[in-house]
């Protein structure tokens, strides 16, 4: 008997113990559980937080234009993003760029400095591969332009404030133009969009209409040559394209789009849409959308020369 109640209470021991473990897994188990709820909730939280902070066009909150400030207002932080810029490139291409064009570069990696300083080392060294260095480039150096295949004008925005650039690609044979040729296009592209246009408008980047009116297949390079200037002109040049709208598309338009894949950055590619006038009428107020488009602005080839040459003669300061 007496060996039985032992065994009895060593058994009834063993149990508690087992419920008190039991009990205590339970509460870590309910704890861990909590713990995970809470991480969950905190980056439910964040994920929140900055979905709120996202802005159109991509700047941080602080660089907002707002009501009540100049065209041409810069924002303290990023005078001194312009400082870090000039200091990290000392002794460079760059000492001979004015804030402005800068601030430019800037604008296009949202004020990210560090992604700044690779776009800005990729465009010196194309500056120097081209022999244009430190010089300002004049529409007599790019002739190709004269026959207006693209155009765009001081005042000309869509309705998030975007600079509206309208590329006529019939007018435009690339393969007929040296590459070297292409990138100062591209280069006074740049240049002059940085200074006829004001700050506050440069922050948004711009929309670019592509009439599709007439393409044929020489309008379109698909050549190793023409990937290079196509990545170019997404990761080595300010301009930062938001959105194309391709119009007036015929059938051709899907055996084009193929073949740009070939060339062009994928990221670009995502922003390519087609729209007719109507859409067109949608996104630009019609005094801001050419009358072949449906809207009520009339430029020509010739209103873009002239805009163009009047900026060959005008001077710009090196600082704000």
């Amino acid at each position: 008997k007496t060996r039985a109640s032992s065994l009895l209470f060593q058994h009834h021991d063993i149990k508690k113990k087992d419920t008190v473990f039991e009990n205590m897994g339970k509460k870590n188990k309910s704890a861990k559980t909590s713990e995970k709820e809470e991480g969950k909730k905190v980056v439910d939280e964040n994920a929140e937080a900055e979905k709120k902070e996202k802005t159109f066009n991509k700047l941080p909150l602080e660089y907002q234009w707002r009501e009540g400030l100049d065209d041409d207002h810069v924002f303290p932080g990023e005078l001194e993003l312009i400082k870090q810029v000039r200091q990290h490139f000392s002794g460079t291409l760059v000492d001979g760029f004015s804030d402005r064009f800068i601030l430019f570069f800037l604008f296009s990696r949202r004020n990210n400095l560090e992604k700044t300083k690779e776009v800005l080392s990729r465009y010196i060294k194309l500056l120097e591969d081209t022999g244009v260095n430190g010089t300002r480039l004049k529409l007599d150096d790019v002739p190709t332009l004269r026959n207006g295949f693209i155009q765009y004008y001081p005042g000309v925005y869509d309705k998030h404030d975007r600079v509206v650039y309208f590329f006529a690609m019939r007018l435009y044979t690339p393969k007929e133009v040296a590459k070297v040729d292409q990138y100062k296009i591209m280069i006074y592209d740049a240049q002059i969009m940085s200074n006829i246009f004001p700050i506050r408008y440069l922050r948004n980047g711009c929309v670019e209409i592509i009439d599709m009116k007439d393409f044929g297949w020489k309008n379109l390079d698909t050549s190793s040559t023409g990937k290079e200037v196509a990545d170019a002109m997404s990761g080595t040049f300010p301009k930062r394209i938001r959105q194309f709208y391709a119009t007036n598309c015929g059938l051709i338009f899907k055996l084009a789009y193929k073949a740009a894949k070939l060339v062009m950055p994928k990221k670009l590619l995502k922003r390519v849409v087609v729209a007719d006038h109507q859409r067109l009428s949608e996104e630009i107020p019609e005094q801001n959308l050419m009358s072949e488009f449906g809207g009520k602005l009339e430029k020509k080839a010739e209103d873009f020369i002239k805009l163009c040459e009047d900026y060959d003669k005008q001077t710009f300061p090196m600082h704000f």
